[in-house]
Formats: C-alpha cells, structure tokens, sequence
C-alpha cells in the first residue's frame, strides 16, 4: 500500500513504474573497469615531501650561511633548534606527519627564514648608516608610526 497526496500524473508515473518490474541487466564476473586508491598513494605523497623538505633544509641554511656569513651561523642554529622543538612536541603529543603536517613544517622554515632575512637586512642598514651593532639592534624602526585615530 502506497499512501500520500499524490496529483493524477504523479499517480499514473508510479504504476508505470511498478509494472515495468525489473529491468534486465548482466552482471558479469570480471567487472568493465577498476579504480585503485589506497595508501600508496598516500605514500607516495609523503615520501616526494620528506625529499623536498630534505632538499630544503639542506639548501635554505647553505644559502643563509653563504650570505648572511655569522649571522648566518646563528640564524641557521636557531632554525635548528626551532625544528628540533617543534618535530619533538609533534612526537611527544604523537601528531600524524602527514602532507599537512610537512606543508606546516616547510611553512615554518620559510617563516623563521623570512622573519631573519627582515632582522638583518634592517641591521645591515643601520650599520651602512654607520652604526655599531650595539645600536644598530638597539635603534628603532625608522618606518612611521601608525597615526591615532582619535583627534585633538
């Protein structure tokens, strides 16, 4: 029994419907076509991201120490260190190196990387201007302060 508010024309598709009955269809043993996705590929992905991250972090600290000098010496051990410590607390909460997890290493590199190209291309300046690096670190930005936005 089939109830509900249905209009003529709903009415006459259903038991057109119902009384075609089943519609032929083969099945054979060995299906047309297959498609495969597994953990290779998953695999696969992760092995290519350990290689770049591999090749990164062997290229990234060679370019700072050729052109940074000491200063890159020291900007490569704090790379280091921030890696050990952020790679051991993903071991210590047992965080999935995945795809994501590489891409949020890789994104942290290229920060830290960035945050010292910015610091010592601003000491370089200081120290162009004649500075010793005593005050050169000590010396505030020379870009403007951000206006108030409250009149007088």
């Amino acid at each position: 029994m089939i109830e509900g508010n249905f209009t003529k024309e709903e009415v006459q598709d259903l038991v057109n419907v119902l009384n075609a009955g089943s519609l032929p269809a083969a099945l054979t043993k060995e299906p047309i076509s297959k498609l495969y996705s597994g953990a290779t590929l998953g695999k696969d992905t992760i092995e290519k991201s350990k290689r770049a991250m591999i090749i990164a972090s062997i290229l990234v600290p060679l370019f700072m120490l050729w052109y940074y000098r000491f200063s890159g010496v020291v900007a490569v051990i704090a790379l280091g260190l921030n890696m050990l410590m952020l790679v051991a607390i993903m071991l210590t909460i047992k965080a999935a190196f995945t795809l994501t997890g590489f891409a949020g290493l890789a994104l942290t590199v290229g920060m830290a990387v960035d945050n010292n190209v910015l610091v010592y291309e601003r000491l370089r300046e200081e120290l162009a201007r004649g500075a010793t690096l005593r005050m050169a670190i000590a010396t505030p930005s020379t870009a403007p302060a951000p206006r108030s936005s409250t009149a007088i």
